[in-house]
This record gives C-alpha cells, structure tokens and sequence, in this order.
C-alpha cells in the first residue's frame, strides 16, 4: 500500500549544518491528515495572509489546501480541515482510465491532470498573484496488436501460468517480508523509516536466496510479463506538467490553462 501521512521533522541545527529531529504527523482540524497516497507536501502562503498553508497532491490525482489558523503552544501551524481544490478520481474513473481501449499513445485526448499530483505555486504569468502547478503521472494505451490464433493462444497459456503462481508468489513475498523485518528488528506492519527503507533495498537479493524456490518463481513471473507484453494492448507511461492559473475572486478560481 502506499501511505499517504505528511510529516514534519523540525531542524534542530542551523542553516549551515541541518540537524532534523524526530518526524511526526501533521494534523488539520484535530486529525491527521492522509490523503490518497503520493501525498507530495508543498508549504506555501497560498491565501496571502502571511502565514504558510500547507498543499499536498494525491495518489488519485487530487490536488489538496490546509489552511493554517495560527500557531499552537509550540509555535507549529494549527491547519483547518483539508479543502480539494482540485478533485481526484474515482475508483470508477481510475479503472476506466486504465482499460480504456483507443489508441491514445501521445496522450493527445487527455484533459486533465492524472495521478499521483505533485503540486508547485508560483506567480506563473506575472499578475502578483500564486498560480498553481501539478505535475502527474498517466498511462495511456497504444493500438492493439494483430495476433493469430496461435499468438492468442499463447497469451492465454502465459495468462493461465501467471494466474497459478500467483499463490506461490504471494506466500513466498510474505515469508520474505517476515524474514527482512526480523533483520531490521521491525515489527510486522510497522512503517520503515527512510534508513530502513534502504537497508531493506541492500539486504533483498540475499534475503530472497533464503525463500526456497523464490528466486526461480520470480524469474519466471518476469519472462511471462515480457512475453506477454509483446501480445498485450501497448501502455505508455507519461507525466506531464498543468498549470492553473490565480483568477480573481468573481471567476472560476483554479481553473486549468494547459499542460
């Protein structure tokens, strides 16, 4: 799963030698704020008060504003209830987007941002005021390829073979699981610091040669999805950069110019 918590280290150095102390969640309106996943903070006066207000984007593609009221006994921002200012997908809408079938290979039908919004504010066209940036991630689909009877049949078989390793695989992920958090003294379920995340990515190929038959399982789950690659609908994945523009208080704040 990916985890959408914001956090704030504070910097118990200086400017010229940064130390951060230990991370804890931000919250809005009393609760911890958990957005979508791929939750990409950005700290910015977004209403011009002279007071940093928090914005993060989604793993769904929303776009979201903390206002910050003022300061608690600690001096850290007290933020109000998170607003979308710019809506996410559905998981309706994420489904579609993923099977749709017309080529669509340049992205050219695309109108809106996508998914996992990393946003950015800026006076973008020179008028003094904040405009707002979000960079996305999308995937759109290539034509179909032409397959004989036998080429589909292929597909198929690799299909089937995917489908039945399947049990294997994820009874062998969770016993590699178990045996990398025993290495790093982690408790199950327990989130991984940025350290640990890494020592994690170091210890993997050694740790997997102790899961019997894993290291074989997974080798061919990768020859089924590059074969099957070759008889499936093409995915292109992109990521392209939208900019909204600030627009006076009697129009349609928000709205997208382009990307």
């Amino acid at each position: 799963m990916i985890e959408g918590d914001v956090f704030f280290a504070p910097n118990l150095g200086g400017e010229s030698v940064l130390a951060f102390g230990k991370a804890q969640r931000i919250t809005a309106d009393g609760a911890e704020i958990r957005v979508g996943g791929d939750a990409g903070p950005l700290a910015v006066d977004w209403d011009g008060d002279g007071r940093a207000d928090l914005l993060t984007g989604d793993g769904m593609g929303a776009v979201w504003y903390y206002r910050n009221t003022g300061r608690d006994d600690k001096g850290l921002p007290i933020l109000a209830k998170g607003v979308e200012i710019i809506p996410g997908f559905t998981r309706e809408e994420q489904m579609a987007a993923y099977q749709d079938g017309e080529a669509d290979p340049e992205g050219h039908r695309i109108k809106r941002p996508g998914f996992r919004t990393k946003v950015h504010a800026a006076d973008w066209n020179g008028d003094g005021r904040l405009d707002l940036l979000v960079g996305d991630f999308q995937s759109t689909s290539g034509a179909a390829p032409e397959l004989t009877d036998e080429m589909r049949a292929e597909r198929d078989r690799l299909t089937a073979r995917q489908q039945e390793l399947m049990p294997r695989y994820s009874e062998c992920w969770k016993k590699l699981d178990q045996l990398l958090r025993a290495r790093l003294g982690v408790e199950p379920n327990a989130q991984l610091t940025d350290e640990q995340q890494k020592k994690w990515g170091e210890l993997y190929s050694e740790v997997m040669k102790e899961v019997e038959g894993f290291e074989a399982l997974q080798t061919e789950f990768e020859e089924i999805w590059q074969e099957l690659a070759k008889l499936q609908v093409p995915r292109f994945n992109h990521g392209w950069v939208w900019v909204y523009l600030r627009q006076l208080p009697e129009t349609a704040a928000g709205e997208e110019s382009g990307r």
